[in-house]
């Protein structure tokens, strides 16, 4: 049988408590976002699904790679249609972009 720190239960309380305002507080945003333009709650959204995917894509585990790739592609696929949607030269301007990044990576890759 383990032995807690005598701070343990007051420091799970506290971050339970962080973690349920910081989901209310983005579910808040993402409804303000959405009240001013469907897209741009969207791309919110998109957006948070890519980063959540780049930082995953760094993690030690495979199954967090995978699932950080997984994250990145669908963020950033639904960045594009949302784009496209709301104001297609945008939608091309965002595809173009992650050509451009694609291949500067490819060609910085040895450097």
């Amino acid at each position: 049988m383990t032995t807690q720190p005598p701070g343990a239960p007051r420091a799970l309380a506290r971050e339970t408590a962080g973690v349920l305002l910081l989901s209310l507080g983005a579910s808040g945003a993402v409804a303000a976002l959405g009240a001013i333009h469907w897209a741009i709650a969207l791309a919110a959204v998109t957006a948070v699904l890519l980063g959540t995917g780049i930082l995953l894509h760094r993690s030690p585990t495979a199954w967090q790679r995978k699932a950080g790739i997984a994250a990145a592609c669908l963020g950033f696929t639904g960045l594009i249609a949302t784009a496209f949607a709301a104001y297609p030269p945008l939608g091309w301007l965002t595809l173009s972009t992650a050509v451009c990044a694609a291949g500067a990576a490819l060609a910085t890759e040895g450097a």
